[in-house]
């Protein structure tokens, strides 16, 4: 997905091709629909249920992400704001695993200091049962994202120079895999 996005200077950016490959990865994210474990037992019925959370949880940021980078779109968007809503709904859901991809992309929508809270917070419980470090450099990531966000009052910023500017503000670049 991130191979395909092109910036707004280049020339395939505004190309039928590059619209149909949208639309193609657009399609493709959306329609994976994860395997049930089969013949599970109810002691296992749990694990399925957190893995289609999962599941649409990165969907639902891939979505947001090609919304977001594919356009270069920095603004208001009612159907990005009903994926984030679905996506912290989700992470309620998946108690204390929290993968850091989806955290990303839905900590850079939170605009209200609680939804920044609730990110946090997310992130704080992965944490408490996670050592890795990516979850330490994801917190930081998203404060300076945000504060990026509250210096910007008067205009929306673009959303893949701030996180360009914040990410590659690191010597070894965060893993959110």
């Amino acid at each position: 997905m991130f191979e395909i996005i092109r910036k707004p200077t280049n020339p395939l950016y505004h190309s039928d091709e590059y619209e149909n490959s949208l639309r193609c990865l657009e399609s493709r994210i959306t329609n994976i629909v994860p395997s049930a474990l089969e013949g599970i037992s109810d002691t296992v019925s749990g694990l399925n249920t957190a893995w289609s959370a999962m599941m649409e949880l990165f969907n639902l940021a891939g979505l947001i992400y090609l919304k977001r980078a594919s356009r270069n779109f920095s603004g208001i968007s009612p159907q990005i704001d009903t994926m984030v809503e679905r996506a912290y709904v989700l992470l309620d859901d998946l108690e204390t695993f929290n993968p850091t991809f989806p955290l990303l992309i839905v900590g850079c929508e939170a605009r209200t200091d609680k939804q920044r809270m609730r990110i946090l917070e997310h992130i704080e419980r992965a944490m408490t049962t996670s050592s890795l470090r990516s979850l330490h450099e994801l917190r930081n990531i998203l404060q300076q994202i945000w504060v990026q966000d509250d210096l910007a009052m008067d205009y929306e910023l673009d959303y893949l120079n701030k996180m360009d500017a914040v990410i590659s503000s690191y010597r070894i670049l965060p893993s959110f895999a």
